[in-house]
């Protein structure tokens, strides 16, 4: 989750100064750095930009991730809630608070917040599939129910997504709901033709094996 941008506050330098050319090559020298991997350079560069135009949430939201890629959680869950009081309401930042959760086991904290990312962004299937991977995690009684609620969700508003149709396969097989099995095979194999024997020939077998 790296943020470009989440937009201009008075707390930045005015666009004419020295310093605010400095924080724009600070930020994106940090910014190409996160997602290239190469995370140290990512908070040298981030924190400096962070230093200098404090009133960027992007700086902070992105600082944030790059603790949490450094597997330091607790920097991660600081930098954060900085990007949260200068930006409360953006789903980006309830999303990556559910990332961080998640990562540190917290996984009623993280159900939390993926669902108010969802409620502020109803259209984001990535924070969809994530709160259904906790919610299988959590394994609570109305877990399956409300795991289908999400697959099927992100279906409705994305119906190629190869990804949510195999978790749905893989649940119907699990649950013993032949129909669901049947007919998320029968979508899969309407897109096999363009895909390598590898991946065709597997999808083939397990046509056979639940018809």
């Amino acid at each position: 989750l790296c943020l470009a941008s989440c937009g201009r506050t008075p707390v930045l330098p005015e666009p004419d100064s020295e310093d605010y050319g400095k924080f724009i090559a600070a930020f994106y020298s940090g910014l190409a750095a996160l997602q290239v991997g190469d995370n140290d350079r990512a908070l040298s560069g981030l924190q400096t930009a962070a230093d200098i135009g404090p009133g960027e949430p992007a700086g902070w939201a992105n600082l944030a991730v790059t603790h949490l890629r450094r597997s330091e959680p607790e920097l991660a869950q600081e930098r954060l809630e900085t990007a949260k009081g200068l930006l409360p309401d953006d789903p980006r930042l309830a999303l990556l608070e559910g990332e961080i959760a998640a990562r540190s086991g917290q996984v009623e904290s993280a159900i939390a917040s993926y669902e108010r990312a969802i409620d502020l962004d109803p259209e984001s299937t990535r924070a969809r599939y994530a709160l259904a991977q906790e919610l299988e995690r959590a394994g609570a009684t109305d877990a399956n129910d409300r795991v289908l609620e999400q697959i099927d969700a992100i279906l409705a508003a994305d119906p190629d997504n190869l990804v949510a149709h195999l978790d749905r396969l893989r649940i119907a097989v699990r649950d013993g709901d032949t129909p669901t099995a049947i007919s998320t095979l029968e979508t899969l194999a309407q897109w096999s033709s363009e895909w390598p024997p590898a991946a065709r020939d597997p999808l083939d077998a397990a046509v056979q094996a639940v018809q």
